[in-house]
């Protein structure tokens, strides 16, 4: 988290993004992700303080305005920072930039993928659908621990959709040939 934070930092020193996008940045995640966020601090809050290993309790934790915890804030401004850095999906951002040749066992891995039906322990009343870390190639494990890769998945699914319209292409044009012309 550290490093990720570290990264936009030096982008922004180095003049690669200015203030401007430098703060869109920061603006955007913070609104994406600042509600989900507190969600789970104050999920974590009321667990610790149910279980005995903390202070609170369920009832006791409410979101006071200018009431921020120091791990909240940490946390909230590592993951905006990681995002906004794993977003950067320009050339002059990375190294070691090479061709994927062997695309089948990434396909295959896509295509096997189990998707499940969850919920948040501190979300019950809301569904999700997705897979589950443990059960994913390594491939698509984040950084951050327990965490999975979702620029990995998205490009992932777009290799198998690229090379899933290569075999329908292929197929229709056999299929052109051996069906006669109308």
């Amino acid at each position: 988290m550290k490093n990720e934070a570290s990264r936009l930092n030096q982008l922004f020193q180095s003049g690669l993004i200015d203030q401007t996008q430098y703060q869109r940045m920061l603006d955007s995640a913070r609104e994406q992700y600042e509600e989900p966020l507190y969600r789970q601090s104050q999920a974590a809050q009321a667990l610790s303080g149910m279980s005995g290993l903390g202070p609170g309790s369920a009832e006791s934790i409410s979101k006071q305005p200018g009431q921020d915890n120091t791990m909240s804030t940490i946390s909230t401004i590592a993951m905006i920072a990681g995002i906004a850095a794993k977003a950067m999906c320009s050339r002059e951002f990375k190294d070691g930039v090479v061709q994927i040749h062997d695309r089948k066992e990434l396909i295959d891995d896509i295509l096997n993928l189990n998707i499940q039906r969850w919920h948040y322990k501190w979300e019950p009343e809301t569904q999700n659908i997705g897979p589950i870390l443990e059960s994913c190639p390594e491939w698509l494990h984040d950084s951050l621990p327990k965490h999975l890769n979702l620029m990995n998945l998205v490009s992932g699914l777009v290799l198998t959709i690229q090379e899933q319209n290569k075999r329908i292409e292929a197929l229709e044009k056999e299929l052109k040939n051996v069906l006669p012309s109308s």
